[in-house]
């Protein structure tokens, strides 16, 4: 029986259980109070006091093993299922699939039309809000960044995003939690009219759908956002000033490791990387118990440094620490995989995978991402090394976890369909991963085409590659 099947047949057991034998056979790793908040959400298929489990509820328990819903967004919940039921019902929504909606970002462009938002009018609270509750820190022709001072200016100024600190109902906003920590900024892009959300304490910096674009540094977020350079100058002395703050602040307790982590991540964000170095070795030191997750910091902050050698020997020793560490795993995978040690690259993602797949069943969502990045190392790996059947092998088996931007994945199977000479399932993965590297992207596709013997489709995408780079040649 094949996977497909085997989900169907699980998905139709499901109602003949009770809600606590679903708990306990299916979401078994989803704690109590999460799992009765998001049955609680779903109000239109699920009846609880009925002990039944409706579509909309097993559809966000999935959203939230996979990662892809927060318990903070279930107001959104709330608000979205009745839209989309009633919309479905009606046959105003052209996909009824919900396994079609990877997050409830996804449902709210479906239901957007259906949803009544009457434009901003300029009354004396909103004035009242712009002039005593929010403060204007930077701007430029293209950009301005504002902190809210208060949950009023969060909602005003995050108007038209999914950000729970725009949430209008009090009950659901986490404008409080994240401002107790530090600072909240949002940055209007007024030439393109987009909204982005950063908080420094918490890492997060997050596009108006909410969904998370930072996950480790700052600056090269900038950079894909577009930012000028007056921007980017404002955050570099931001988080300057937050670095001597910490420093200011600790003053009488610099052996602390809290006072070190602190310390490093902030040098790290600010790529002062020798000096972020130096406060991880020490915490190696002082806090033995987790000596391995700094040597896996050192070891991403060497990788980005090109220094591999270093890289490798602070992963071999987070290894020795803790020898079924799957970031050091990782760690090392990448790292063979950019000096082009393919062999290893193998050895490391296949250790990956072991460590994974013990309990395939029950493993978090963060396992999956590892286990996907790890068949598309191996099918890199066996691309490079002229394997292309076993590179479309693990770059299917990555795509089978169904995680959400597979991009890597797709861009392994145009590889090696393209290299295997199958050119038409290779131009069908180029098209979708067209818009990650478009230059070299739109030089095989023009190639391809050519071989096809379809000059037009040859001569359209040269000329998408000279619009890139004016000086190309073939």
């Amino acid at each position: 029986m094949d996977t497909k099947n085997k989900s169907l047949n699980k998905i139709s057991k499901i109602k003949f259980l009770s809600i606590n034998e679903i708990h306990e056979k299916y979401y078994r790793d989803v704690m109590d109070s999460v799992f009765s908040a998001i049955v609680a959400a779903d109000t239109v298929s699920s009846r609880p006091q009925k002990g039944k489990l409706g579509m909309y509820a097993k559809w966000l328990l999935n959203l939230y093993k996979r990662g892809n819903l927060k318990t903070e967004d279930l107001y959104k919940a709330q608000e979205y299922l009745p839209i989309f039921d009633k919309a479905a019902k009606a046959n105003k929504i052209r996909i009824k699939d919900l396994n079609h909606y990877k997050s409830l970002a996804e449902m709210y462009m479906a239901i957007a039309p259906f949803i009544d938002q009457p434009a901003i009018s300029k009354t004396d609270h909103e004035r009242h809000i712009k002039e005593n509750e929010a403060e204007k820190l930077y701007e430029d022709d293209i950009f301005v960044v504002i902190y809210p001072k208060t949950m009023a200016a969060s909602c005003y100024y995050g108007k038209g995003t999914q950000w729970c600190t725009a949430a209008t109902n009090s009950r659901y906003n986490a404008f409080d939690k994240y401002n107790s920590k530090g600072k909240l900024y949002i940055i209007i892009d007024k030439a393109r009219g987009k909204k982005y959300q950063f908080h420094f304490e918490t890492e997060q910096f997050m596009d108006e759908k909410n969904e998370e674009l930072m996950k480790r540094w700052l600056p090269p977020i900038l950079i894909n956002i577009e930012a000028t350079s007056g921007l980017m100058q404002f955050f570099q002395t931001e988080l300057s000033n937050r670095y001597a703050a910490i420093i200011a602040r600790n003053r009488k307790r610099k052996k602390k490791v809290g006072y070190l982590m602190d310390l490093g991540n902030i040098l790290d964000s600010l790529g002062i990387y020798q000096a972020a170095i130096e406060c991880y070795q020490k915490l190696t030191k002082l806090d033995p118990k987790e000596a391995h997750c700094y040597y896996d910091n050192m070891a991403f902050i060497y990788k980005d440094m090109e220094d591999y050698e270093q890289a490798i020997q602070c992963s071999q020793k987070s290894l020795a620490i803790k020898p079924e560490n799957p970031v050091a795993y990782k760690n090392l995978a990448r790292i063979y995989c950019n000096i082009g040690n393919y062999e290893q690259v193998l050895l490391c993602a296949q250790k990956l995978l072991v460590i994974h797949t013990k309990d395939y069943e029950e493993i978090p969502y963060l396992a999956y991402e590892d286990m996907s990045d790890a068949y598309n190392y191996m099918a890199n790996a066996h691309n490079n090394m002229g394997h292309y059947e076993q590179a479309l092998l693990c770059s299917q088996a990555s795509l089978a976890l169904e995680l959400d931007d597979n991009i890597w994945a797709q861009q392994n199977m145009a590889r090696a369909y393209d290299n295997m000479g199958n050119y038409e399932q290779a131009l069908q993965y180029y098209h979708e991963v067209a818009f990650l590297e478009p230059e070299e992207t739109y030089k095989d596709m023009s190639r391809i085409y050519h071989l096809l013997g379809d000059e037009a489709q040859a001569d359209f995408y040269y000329q998408k590659v000279k619009e890139i780079n004016p000086n190309f040649t073939l």
